[in-house]
């Protein structure tokens, strides 16, 4: 036996690459290895792998009910730094979408809140979290958690909750490195499930051609095991395979192959990993051989090696990876793959969270005071922030999947395992040996390899998203026309936004940053260069609803048919919720109003006069008025205002009179039409445009079409410098989406002056409140609120420490505690416990 430490040849990283290309004399392998270095470099920059998670309060609820959830992201084995936009939906059975959140990613995190109402129907519903670059990619990676939603009002339907046993049965085999080989002791793996795709243990005997037993079948864990077989060439292995209630299937063994490479990996040491390598019926007493190692996380280290006859061992440095699936793959000199393998890295220093009670009850609107502390291995305190949720614990099991099982194993993966989340227990050696089964039984076992070095690469239909952005196409736009898109943005909080966007050469246009929370009224119009209005057509890119249609239906089956939900507890929370309704329910009084009837103009004032008010203002509603004035401001409240004249210059300006004075002005005012006309010097007005201080300049450039109110506050004016001079001051107030709605829907006056568009913004979540005890006055009882307790944003101080409060609802008798996020330095962090 030869054993030898393994050097790296070269080391490839997004954030700080390396290369070096091996011993000059390995000429084949040094060009094998120049391939791999540019197609990973290529691969890991241009096509990133971003990955989405999303934690729901629970995983099942009644309709009523809220869904508080929080998501996160992870790009290059760290919280991702790629998307700054996510995308939370729910889907019923059927794929069908209920409801699509937008959200902003802060700290690579977003939150939000989805609140069930009466209409939905009870049975099984996907919550998914993707960013647009994901969608470029396969859709199945996307996450979903399936949850249960049971209408209150309707009957429960328990055949949707209980799991229908399969009587069909099957087993697949995988030799350790993809084949077996001749002459060689070859590690086995085995996974044997039922029709529904559930684990089932199975026990048996190899078979060789006379019938002689030559190795036991046994499950280890979850339909899983191994064995070790001597193979030979000349022999048809079967399986004997005992399945559940006594059935019996004769099953071929893979093909065993005359030459080959043998590749089995012992990754229990804690700080490397052990390559076992035999090549059987070569030719050569040695042979050079390339092993990659790769991880989603940008990395990519190759290994030149030197194999002799017999068995080689070769030793990698755990230290070299991150946590997470390491993928090996061995070639040869003509770049031919020959034998892979797939590693799980985890390393001992992932940080430890514990969680204590300082105060438990079960009393009604009894405070429960739990102390949250999180520490490295060496019991140092480490910070970090997370999504915590306490709920009542006989509702059922924690979803399958978590947050450390979704981001380390990938959401695909993650998705086909019974329960992938059991692995992310602890750190023990013998969670480790069981994931090793699932590395060497699941798809983690083969890697795209053909895919990256021949560069067959995904068409890129979705971008990076920065940012919330609009974009559209002016329609047969020719760049002679010199145009622009004039838009006003009018959120949902009130907030104005006025935006000039020149498309490209093809028409198309982009505004970004548009950090708009909830729907906003965009209204718009393509103007030239001298701002005058061109009918043209605009076509608006709707990119969020684009995403929806192409993701995948359906749930994930194998989730729901070992949901594990208690029957009996849903049944008895939605029953008493209607109980629960009728006895707090409040009869009201009949009281009769006496209401004046605001008019149009006070309603325009409260709207949009916020600081600066007089109670000798004048005021010219604009919204009110019909079809928009087509003149300018200034000329529009020429004679409008009693005691405030503008005269208006040949040479241009304006000269400002208020009762027919101007203390500042030299000589006597002329006639507008005289000769040689009067030079417009002396006081002028204040000047505000939704009260912000401006000048005349300013005023002149905004169109009428976009105000709302104009106002004329005369001296003196208590905000304005000097009191508002000899003139005073003009107050602009421009409109906002409920000023468009009125002018344009209301009074059903036909204009073309703008147009609208619907922009989606982002949505507005909600806070958790956490109630309050019965003794002020909240109920407990069957129908209380099953999340006791939701905090999005739960940060460890310096200390390591965090504490959470909630009160009791009288029903729960076990609280379950439910922990997730990332530590300071982006390791995903998890903790399922019930007290």
């Amino acid at each position: 036996m030869k054993k030898s430490t393994a050097c790296i040849a070269f080391f490839y990283c997004i954030l700080l690459p390396f290369v070096s290309l091996g011993q000059g004399e390995q000429t084949g392998l040094a060009s094998v290895q120049q391939k791999f270095s540019a197609a990973f470099a290529a691969q890991f920059k241009n096509y990133p792998h971003e990955k989405a998670f999303v934690q729901a309060s629970q995983n099942v609820y009644l309709t009523g009910q809220t869904i508080w959830y929080k998501a996160y992201t992870m790009a290059y084995g760290k919280p991702s730094q790629l998307s700054k936009v996510a995308y939370v939906r729910l889907s019923n059975a059927d794929g069908k979408l209920m409801r699509q959140d937008k959200l902003p990613l802060k700290n690579s995190a977003a939150y939000g809140n989805i609140d069930l109402p009466d209409s939905l129907q009870s049975g099984w519903y996907m919550l998914q979290v993707f960013t647009a670059w994901m969608l470029n990619f396969d859709k199945s990676a996307i996450f979903g958690q399936n949850i249960y939603i049971q209408n209150s009002h309707q009957s429960l339907d328990r055949s949707q909750l209980t799991t229908v046993k399969s009587q069909q049965y099957h087993i697949d085999f995988f030799p350790e490195g993809g084949k077996l080989i001749d002459g060689l002791i070859n590690n086995i793996a085995f996974k044997a499930v039922d029709g529904n795709g559930e684990p089932v243990n199975v026990y048996g005997d190899i078979l060789d051609n006379q019938k002689k037993p030559v190795a036991k079948i046994n499950t280890e864990h979850d339909g899983m095991g191994s064995f070790n077989l001597e193979a030979d060439a000349n022999a048809a292995y079967v399986a004997q395979v005992h399945f559940p209630g006594s059935g019996v299937q004769a099953i071929p063994l893979p093909k065993v192959e005359r030459a080959g490479l043998s590749f089995r990996v012992n990754p229990a040491p804690a700080t490397e990993i052990d390559l076992l390598v035999s090549n059987a019926g070569q030719q050569r007493a040695d042979q050079p051989i390339l092993v990659e190692a790769v991880q989603d996380d940008g990395l990519a280290i190759a290994y030149p090696l030197q194999l002799s006859r017999g068995i080689n061992v070769f030793v990698f440095k755990k230290s070299n990876f991150s946590n997470g699936i390491l993928h090996l793959g061995a070639f040869d000199e003509s770049g031919r793959l020959m034998a892979e393998r797939s590693v799980f890295i985890a390393h001992s220093d992932m940080p430890v969270i514990a969680l204590k009670a300082d105060s438990i009850s079960y009393r009604p609107g009894a405070q429960n005071t739990f102390r949250l502390s999180l520490a490295d291995n060496a019991g140092m305190p480490v910070q970090g922030n997370f999504s915590v949720a306490v709920t009542d614990a006989d509702m059922g099991p924690a979803a399958p999947e978590n947050i450390s099982s979704s981001f380390l194993l990938g959401p695909g993966l993650s998705a086909s395992l019974h329960n992938p989340g059991y692995y992310f227990q602890n750190n023990s050696d013998s969670l480790r040996q069981q994931l090793d089964l699932v590395m060497l039984t699941s798809s983690a076992r083969n890697y795209n390899w053909d895919k990256v070095l021949n560069g067959k690469t995904p068409a890129l239909k979705y971008a990076v998203e920065q940012s919330q952005f609009i974009a559209g196409k002016i329609e047969k736009y020719e760049p002679r026309q010199n145009l622009k898109l004039k838009m006003m943005i009018a959120s949902a909080d009130s907030g104005k936004v006025m935006a000039y966007v020149a498309p490209d050469s093809t028409g198309i246009f982009r505004l970004d940053n548009i950090n708009t929370p909830g729907d906003a009224e965009v209204f718009y119009e393509a103007v030239n260069l001298k701002n005058r209005k061109q009918n043209v057509e605009v076509t608006f890119f709707n990119e969020n609803i684009d995403t929806v249609s192409i993701l995948p239906a359906g749930l994930n089956a194998p989730a729901i048919l070992d949901a594990g939900i208690n029957v009996a507890f849903v049944d008895s929370v939605a029953s008493g919720t209607e109980s629960m309704a009728m006895a707090n329910g409040i009869m009201l009084k009949r009281v009769d109003i006496k209401q004046t009837k605001t008019t149009p103009v006070e309603k325009l004032l409260k709207a949009h006069v916020k600081n600066y008010d007089s109670d000798n203002a004048q005021t010219l509603d604009v919204v009110d008025a019909g079809t928009p004035p087509t003149q300018s401001v200034l000329n529009y409240i020429v004679g409008r205002f009693p005691g405030l004249t503008a005269i208006p210059q040949g040479t241009g300006g304006m000269i400002w009179l208020y009762n027919g004075q101007n203390e500042r002005m030299a000589g006597p005012v002329a006639p507008p039409n005289s000769t040689p006309p009067p030079t417009p010097i002396g006081d002028k007005p204040y000047f505000y445009i939704d009260e912000v201080r401006t000048d005349e300049t300013d005023v002149e450039r905004v169109n009428m079409t976009d105000v709302a109110l104009v106002r004329f506050v005369p001296p003196p004016v208590w905000f304005a410098p000097l009191q508002g001079g000899f003139i005073g001051a003009i107050m602009i107030y421009t409109k906002n989406a409920g000023d468009y709605r009125n002018t344009y829907y209301s009074y059903n006056v036909k204009t073309d002056l703008l147009d609208q568009y619907t922009f989606n913004g982002y949505s507005v979540p909600r806070e958790f409140s956490p109630g309050v005890n019965a003794g002020k006055g909240q109920k407990p009882g069957p129908g209380f609120r099953t999340t006791l307790f939701w905090s999005h944003d739960l940060q460890t101080d310096e200390h390591g420490n965090a504490k959470l409060q909630f009160y009791a609802n009288g029903k729960a008798k076990r609280y379950r505690v439910v922990i997730q996020g990332f530590d300071k330095d982006g390791n995903p962090v998890y903790l399922d416990k019930v007290f």
